[in-house]
């Protein structure tokens, strides 16, 4: 039995995830030097699928994964303004320190 090499499963792999024939025989042939073009554009290509999978996942769950903490932040802030404005109009400006209007 033939010995199958470790950038032929890893082809194959991507293949079978939908990654492009150029694209995957790329990848799965880069030695691992650090700052060789080969790396440079496997991270780039590996940042592009992350970003693919990212926005299908949006897609399905109807929505970004994960809000910034800022984002957070100014959603709470409204959300407590809001509370606060609906309550000074049930009070109907009570607290304002007006007195109520004499009786003739």
């Amino acid at each position: 039995m033939a010995k199958r090499k470790k950038d032929d499963h890893l082809y194959e792999r991507l293949r079978l995830g939908g990654v492009r024939k150029r694209v995957a025989k790329e990848v799965s042939k880069l030695q691992p030097e650090k700052d060789s073009p080969q790396m440079k554009a496997a991270r780039r290509a590996a940042a592009d699928l992350n970003l693919a999978v990212d926005d299908i996942k949006d897609l399905i769950t109807g929505g970004p994964q994960k809000r910034s903490k800022a984002a957070k932040k100014a959603a709470k802030t409204r959300k407590k303004n809001r509370t606060k404005k609906d309550a000074a109009k049930k009070r109907g400006g009570k607290k304002n320190g007006k007195k109520p209007a004499a009786k003739k």
